[in-house]
C-alpha cells in the first residue's frame, strides 16, 4: 500500500499547475461560448418558426 501511496505522490508532484490553470481557463471559456452559441441559435430559430408560421 505506500508503494501506491509514493507512487501517486510523485505522479502529483509532476503536475505542472500553470498549464493545468490555462487548459481549465480555455475549457471553461470553450464552454461559454458553446453555450452563447447554443442561445442565439435558439433564439434565431424561435424567430424563424415566428415568422414562417
Amino acid at each position: 500500500m505506500a508503494a501506491i501511496n509514493g507512487a501517486s505522490a510523485h505522479n502529483l508532484a509532476n503536475v505542472n499547475l500553470s498549464e493545468e490553470m490555462v487548459s481549465m481557463i480555455s475549457a471553461q471559456r470553450s464552454y461559454e461560448a458553446n453555450v452563447k452559441f447554443l442561445g442565439v441559435e435558439t433564439d434565431l430559430w424561435g424567430k424563424l418558426l415566428d415568422t414562417v408560421g
